[in-house]
């Protein structure tokens, strides 16, 4: 393939949800403590809903169903003023598939980054805005958000729900072992560079910060990157409140250390992971060690 470029994770062990796994010596897995304090867990039925009609430039408040329509290429921008800081959710229960939404903090005007289900690009491909059918996202108190909801192909009616955090909406949550995890992470990229005869050209580094929303299943023993995931990182080990992953492959260690407090549901892990890169025209070669540190929240 011209121009492309073949990746190869070292990965961290993977398991479908609900599965079954065992530490490296194949003995059963290690158990660790699972008992959350139990307002740490968040609802998972809807509240009574306030159903109005907009149009474009009217507000949303909370617990409000909101329906109207969409002509053809265009779209109606909705607003609502955060009243609480928390965790939001919005979805669209419109029956019309193409209808998607997009949500921006009028503050620095930058999409908010949340845990959703992405179900269309932007219908100008020029535009970076990513547009969603469901979303959890974190707001501050006396934000105003701007809301934009399209329908790409053509025109609709919509339906759009916006209540606090829920677990309404993502049917992995509704597992009464699985909790929503708020992570912001700080990640460390050193690169070797090779080229196509393994000579070493340079060494890259990089640093990131950046905010993700995960899905923790203490009881069976997975992490999911997202609530739409089907596979996860499983651990091997267990003492109290930490459980341990690691994968060995290729000389390459890779591994994750995650711990709980599970009265408060803070979170941290650390760890490393190893990638290589290759690049299929020039045959050059990009060995990484990527290090992290996690510190988050259960939020629902």
């Amino acid at each position: 393939m011209k121009n492309g470029i073949t990746i190869s994770l070292l990965s961290l062990g993977l398991i479908a949800c609900g599965g079954e796994s065992s530490n490296k010596s194949g003995s059963p897995r290690a158990s660790i403590k699972t008992e959350f304090s139990q307002n740490l867990r968040g609802p998972q039925t809807l509240p009574d809903l306030e159903k109005i009609s907009v149009t474009e430039g009217d507000s949303l408040s909370l617990n409000t169903e909101a329906s109207g329509s969409i002509l053809e290429d265009s779209s109606v921008n909705l607003t609502f003023t955060a009243e609480n800081t928390g965790l939001m959710t919005l979805f669209s229960a419109s029956t019309d598939s193409n209808v998607v939404f997009s949500v921006t903090n009028n503050s620095d005007s930058t999409a908010l980054e949340g845990q959703g289900r992405i179900e269309a690009p932007s219908p100008n491909e020029s535009e970076e805005t990513i547009y969603f059918k469901s979303l959890y996202f974190t707001v501050e108190q006396g934000s105003i958000y701007s809301i934009e909801v399209t329908s790409p192909e053509e025109a609709a009616d919509f339906k759009l729900t916006l209540i606090n955090g829920n677990r309404f909406i993502a049917p992995i949550l509704v597992h009464p072992d699985s909790y929503l995890v708020s992570e912001n992470y700080e990640e460390e990229k050193e690169c070797e560079i090779l080229n196509e005869r393994s000579e070493f050209i340079e060494t890259q580094i990089y640093s990131d910060a950046y905010h993700s929303y995960s899905v923790m299943n203490w009881k069976d023993g997975y992490h999911l990157k997202s609530i739409h995931a089907r596979t996860g990182e499983v651990y091997e080990d267990a003492k109290g409140d930490t459980f341990y992953i690691g994968d060995e492959r290729n000389d390459y260690e890779d591994y994750l250390v995650y711990k709980t407090n599970f009265e408060t549901g803070a979170v941290s892990s650390y760890g490393t992971k190893h990638l290589t890169y290759t690049n299929e025209e020039n045959g050059e070669i990009k060995r990484c060690i990527i290090t992290h540190t996690m510190s988050g929240k259960v939020v629902l």
